[in-house]
């Protein structure tokens, strides 16, 4: 439970993944390290900063969504963001920008397929009386009521974006389908990937005992752990969704019964957004498939 843990490619990349509440994480890492890796961030320490990440929709896209359908809307946080971390908007267009926040130090305006992203960094807080905070939030308040053009947004938090400028993939896992050990998605794609033969010594020796995940970061938006390593999630769970984001599978050597009584408990959850789930094994009850 909100755990970051990494990983190693078949390339010899290097990934960060943030587990959040359900996600799965490796048993060999589950039961070593706790909630953070202090071993690795120690190591990581001596890296330089290469150049700053990219922002992947797959952080906020979950895999399962039907075609055409866009990320679920979270609410906007009213706040200026944490020093080091990042928020990050998306919208259908850039009708909601006005020259007073373009002008604000610390943000950028890209395009992501065919949305609008903006994203503020901050290196330094904003109190209530500073004048960048007054701009931000009355941006912010205009987004609150932008239903037409706003679609959703996320927070980098400061050690993704300090550890992707490094040269990591970061990915962090989905919860809004069933709230089970759902895959994780791609938040931040370094400028040059780091290559773990390039790396320090002591580097190298403390992720040699970390998993190996029989992907290529490269070309992976989603990943599911479970279905390279053995994995646990949070209350023990029995079942957990593949990377294609609608099929229900046991982690394995999970009691058969378990997994029966787990998945069929999400036959009839409401997903009008999502591809129908299908169950791996098929369930018993028939009348539940």
């Amino acid at each position: 439970m909100d755990t970051d843990w990494f990983a190693v490619d078949r390339d010899g990349h290097v990934a960060v993944f943030d587990s959040g509440k359900v996600g799965a994480v490796p048993v060999e890492t589950a039961e070593s390290i706790g909630m953070e890796d202090d071993a690795v961030l120690e190591a990581v320490e001596s890296l330089p900063l290469i150049a700053e990440p990219k922002f992947r929709l797959a952080g906020v896209s979950h895999p399962g969504l039907r075609e055409g359908v866009l990320a679920q809307r979270r609410g906007v946080v009213m706040r200026w963001p944490l020093e080091g971390w990042a928020s990050v908007l998306l919208f259908r267009d850039d009708s909601v920008l006005t020259p007073d926040v373009r002008r604000l130090p610390g943000l950028k305006v890209t395009k992501i397929d065919q949305l609008v992203c903006v994203t503020l960094t901050s290196d330094d807080p904003a109190g209530q009386d500073d004048p960048r905070w007054k701009v931000w939030e009355r941006f912010l308040q205009d987004v609150a009521q932008a239903r037409s053009s706003y679609v959703t947004s996320h927070h980098l938090a400061d050690l993704s974006l300090a550890l992707a400028g490094r040269g990591m993939f970061a990915y962090h896992a989905h919860d809004t389908r069933f709230e089970i050990a759902e895959p994780y998605g791609q938040v931040l794609v370094p400028d040059r990937p780091l290559r773990l033969d390039e790396a320090p010594r002591a580097m190298r020796d403390v992720l040699a005992t970390r998993p190996r995940l029989d992907v290529s970061f490269v070309s992976a938006p989603y990943i599911q752990p479970a279905e390279s390593v053995p994995c646990a999630a949070w209350g023990d769970s029995a079942v957990y969704l593949a990377t294609d984001g609608f099929t229900v599978r046991p982690f394995p050597g999970a009691d058969a019964a378990a997994y029966q009584r787990e998945a069929a408990g999400l036959v009839h959850v409401p997903e009008s957004s999502f591809k129908p789930a299908v169950f791996d094994p098929p369930l018993d009850d028939p009348t539940a498939q």
